[in-house]
């Protein structure tokens, strides 16, 4: 794997034991999306005549869209000799979109009670790990063989399996487009608990506002298992005392009554902006020195004169942020 996805056609590979290392750990990974896919099909599992429809869930639309848009992708590479490139691309779909996304949202079907629902994603996951494994297999012949044997309804090897081609009427721009702004939400509400040093076990409110503000209503199972929103409600304004975070046309206000300890954030913030202060004082001392500025190296000056202007500019945050906290 590693040999192929690091190599560029027409230079010399640049090998290290790292990136060999990155590719075990990938084989790794690949190992462990389908042992959680192939625990959750369960002994009854019988596959459906299709494995999404028009009126199927947005994370399975999102998902199986760019599964059709990678494939589309891999047979350009490869009828064109890209296949480092095609590798690298297939490596960052599994991993990313695959295991990061797909697989941790489909766990409010597979431990819900919605049987239906828990069945199609069942069908999602299972049509997902076989499409990966066909892709992967020219890159990682022997795991995935390996896993591919444990999969129900396959008496013939992976070796001899057909090349999975891309159904493009499954390339859904729409759902690309709304699950990218679910997606951008939840990273955003996550800065924001780190921001604020939210326990991560604390459920939070929110409000969404905006002309997609329902996309986000809908899916709130989303938010209350990525990053623990217990309740997302609608408005038509933003509430004051609120983290605001914005993504397409959705505005998300995070109330901050019942996400932070206002006495311990004002403590904090306070610490952490005389520790900043502090360091301003300082590195201003060391640039007013002629001395200094004259025999440092040029790269050394420059780096500290950055490195001053990024403290600003962390004093001037912190600073607003406890002229705006509540009490």
């Amino acid at each position: 794997m590693t040999l192929v996805t690091n190599g560029t056609p027409g230079n010399d590979q640049s090998i290290s034991a790292a990136k060999i290392e990155y590719s075990r750990n990938f084989g790794n990974k690949l190992w462990q999306i389908s042992k959680f896919v192939l625990s959750n099909l369960g002994d009854g599992f019988t596959r459906p005549s299709a494995t999404i429809t028009d009126a199927s869930r947005l994370p399975e639309r999102w998902i199986v869209s760019r599964l059709n848009g990678l494939i589309t992708n891999v047979q350009h590479l490869f009828d064109s000799y890209q296949y480092g490139e095609a590798g690298r691309q297939i490596q960052d779909f599994i991993w990313t979109e695959f295991a990061d996304w797909y697989i941790e949202i489909s766990k409010s079907a597979l431990y819900g009670t919605d049987v239906g629902y828990k069945a199609q994603t069942q069908a999602v996951l299972l049509h997902l790990l076989e499409s990966c494994l066909k892709l992967l297999h020219p890159f990682m012949p022997f795991v995935t063989e390996e896993i591919w044997s444990f999969l129900p309804g396959h008496s013939t090897p992976l070796l001899i399996a057909a090349w999975p081609l891309a159904d493009t009427t499954r390339i859904d721009s729409v759902a690309e487009m709304q699950m990218d702004t679910v997606r951008d939400l939840v990273v955003k509400v996550r800065n924001v608990r780190a921001e604020y040093a939210v326990e991560p076990g604390k459920r939070i409110q929110a409000v969404a506002v905006g002309n997609v503000a329902k996309l986000v209503v809908d899916y709130a199972d989303i938010f209350s298992r990525l990053c623990n929103v217990e309740q997302i409600t609608l408005s038509e304004t933003i509430p004051d005392q609120t983290a605001v975070i914005v993504s397409s046309e959705v505005t998300l206000a995070l109330p901050l009554a019942g996400m932070v300890n206002f006495a311990a954030e004002r403590e904090r913030l306070t610490a952490e902006l005389a520790n900043v202060t502090a360091q301003i004082e300082k590195i201003e001392k060391t640039l007013g020195n002629e001395g200094f500025v004259s025999r440092a190296k040029p790269e050394v000056v420059a780096r500290e004169r950055a490195r001053l202007v990024e403290m600003r500019q962390t004093h001037e945050t912190l600073t607003t942020r406890l002229q705006t906290l509540p009490g």
